[in-house]
């Protein structure tokens, strides 16, 4: 799954400048730091909401 998250950002050429992982048996989240375009960070977000597996996700600002 992490390997998907990280596509995600590559493929818009957005920059991972931190990212943090906690799993247990049943569930896990992350939460990721990116640079880049605006726009390539919504597009990115639609694809990880797609993507099976995901709860919840969102972008800060």
């Amino acid at each position: 799954m992490l390997g998907r998250l990280n596509q995600a950002f590559s493929n818009r050429s957005l920059n991972i400048t931190a990212q943090h992982l906690q799993t247990d048996s049943e569930l896990g989240y992350v939460v990721i730091e990116a640079e880049g375009d605006p726009m390539q960070s919504q597009d990115a977000l639609e694809e990880i909401r797609s993507m099976e597996g995901t709860i919840r996700a969102r972008l800060l600002y």
